[in-house]
């Protein structure tokens, strides 16, 4: 049984862990994109040259400095930008460049690119040019996009949430044990020993969505403090960047259906039912508006 309660909260600890360090590379390779040889696709050189900047303008601005060899950038098969890792660990960490980067018009976009949670689109003529309007985003508001992901992966959130995950697992023995001491359930009876552990794993699964999406929402309130602090281009590319999602989110809405009703609000939110893992896109937008009024109001 001591055996079983050890791989329990072990296993927590590295289902969190793994894809963040020992399997990171191979977290990358189902995330990349490849072309039809099964060849990852390189980075755009000119993309190349706007990661640069936006790396450098991070350390010029922010302490500790990350070394350059700490992150590596590739590209996604999505629309949606992507980290992972850590660059406290020696796996360092990882940042996804979704499709739409390489959009400088809607002229560019090919539809056969865009992947989004592998649903068919029903494709709207009005939602499909809003569609196509949010997934073109100016030079500042792809800087505040990688310059965001890079701030996520400069921390400890991996390795925390491991810990946090190996703990909640200890928790959920214990409340196990606790509920099998108290109903005097014994080994036989497999009735009472199945909604033991159903209503530990429960609770276990519940503390562990919690502290998660609390670490998340904690995170992203960070990063906009710091990037806040970058000058009011990265200001102005947070502005876009998010009334960009929330224009996209209303075209999906539309395009996906029922699905898009029961995954996005009429203003472009995610829904959420339980717990928050992110500011709401309304509140960055007002949020990062005001951080401009703020700026114009100092110049006047």
């Amino acid at each position: 049984m001591a055996f079983v309660k050890f791989t329990l909260i072990t296993g927590a600890a590295a289902v969190q862990l793994f894809p963040q360090t020992f399997l990171l590379q191979q977290y990358r390779k189902i995330r990349a994109r490849y072309d039809f040889e099964n060849n990852e696709l390189p980075i755009r050189k000119d993309i190349e040259r706007r990661l640069k900047e936006i790396l450098d303008d991070v350390n010029l601005l922010y302490r500790p400095m990350i070394p350059e060899e700490r992150i590596k950038f590739f590209n996604v098969h999505d629309i949606e930008m992507f980290h992972a890792g850590s660059t406290y660990t020696k796996y360092g960490g990882l940042v996804g460049i979704p499709v739409n980067f390489e959009y400088n018009d809607i002229s560019h976009i090919n539809n056969g690119n865009i992947s989004i949670q592998s649903a068919s689109l029903q494709w709207d003529a009005e939602a499909t040019e809003e569609f196509h309007k949010s997934l073109v985003l100016s030079e500042n508001a792809q800087k505040f996009a990688v310059a965001q992901q890079i701030l996520k992966v400069a921390t400890f959130d991996p390795i925390i949430k491991s810990v946090n995950a190996c703990a909640d697992a200890l928790i959920g023995v214990g409340m196990y044990e606790f509920l099998c001491l108290k109903l005097k359930v014994t080994k036989q009876q497999w009735g009472k020993n199945a909604l033991c552990m159903s209503i530990a794993a429960i609770g276990t699964f519940t503390f562990t969505l919690l502290t998660h999406n609390g670490l998340d929402y904690y995170r992203e309130t960070e990063v906009n403090e710091i990037i806040s602090k970058f000058g009011d281009k990265y200001i102005q590319g947070g502005v876009e960047y998010y009334e960009k999602l929330s224009q996209r989110n209303r075209a999906l809405r539309v395009l996906l259906g029922s699905k898009g009703r029961y995954m996005f609000t009429p203003v472009g939110n995610q829904t959420t039912w339980f717990t928050k893992k992110r500011i709401p896109i309304s509140e960055q937008i007002d949020y990062f508006k005001q951080k401009m009024q703020n700026i114009q109001s100092q110049l006047v």
